[in-house]
């Protein structure tokens, strides 16, 4: 037992590294930072722009500092809201729970009714459309089965906003994995954070 909880525990932190890695290379190839906070700056205000944030130094370093801030709680600011980013992140929390228990009840409701059917009645019609929606369920790209929802809900029957979150009035948007647009103007840094 303690065998497999150290294994475990070691597969976690190589995840967790992988994870770091992979973000921190992320935002290395997604362009200049500075050029997007100060596009119309000349080059000696980005400079020093630069210098003040540790762009300059080697990549290593600026990984071991990313690190360090991760591992603090600190995601540095949002380039768009030009403030920190965690509490973006946990302003929207509420919004992406909800968003995730509907769908988690919407899938729950279809799947297991459908599923239990299905192996009751092998080869029965309603068996065959249910493996061939969970086919087309698993071979579409996540973000166009949202689009598609969008377009359904939203756009064709109008029984839900396009986008726009309001608590308390139509606060149901497609629970679909990609989502419409998150809250206010962009998400910032919230990853899946969900509709506004």
């Amino acid at each position: 037992m303690t065998a497999l909880v150290i294994r475990r525990v070691l597969r976690l932190v190589v995840v967790l590294a992988g994870v770091s890695l992979v973000t921190f290379a992320i935002l290395q190839v997604s362009g200049d930072p500075v050029a997007l906070m100060m596009p119309e700056a000349p080059e000696s205000d980005r400079a020093l722009l630069r210098e003040a944030m540790g762009f300059n130094e080697p990549l290593a370093a600026q990984f071991v500092k990313f690190l360090a801030d991760t591992a603090r709680g600190d995601f540095g600011k949002s380039f768009f809201h030009r403030e920190p980013a965690m509490p973006l992140v946990l302003e929207r929390m509420p919004t992406t729970l909800l968003l995730t228990v509907l769908a988690l009840l919407i899938s729950i409701l279809v799947a297991v009714p459908a599923g239990i059917y299905s192996a009751v009645r092998r080869g029965s019609l309603v068996d065959q459309a249910a493996t061939l929606v969970v086919f087309l369920g698993q071979s579409m790209p996540i973000f166009w089965t949202g689009i598609m929802l969008i377009l359904l809900f939203a756009v064709q029957w109008r029984v839900l906003p396009v986008s726009g979150w309001t608590p308390g009035r139509r606060s149901c948007c497609p629970p679909s994995p990609s989502g419409p647009s998150p809250p206010r103007s962009s998400s910032a840094s919230s990853g899946r954070a969900c509709s506004r």
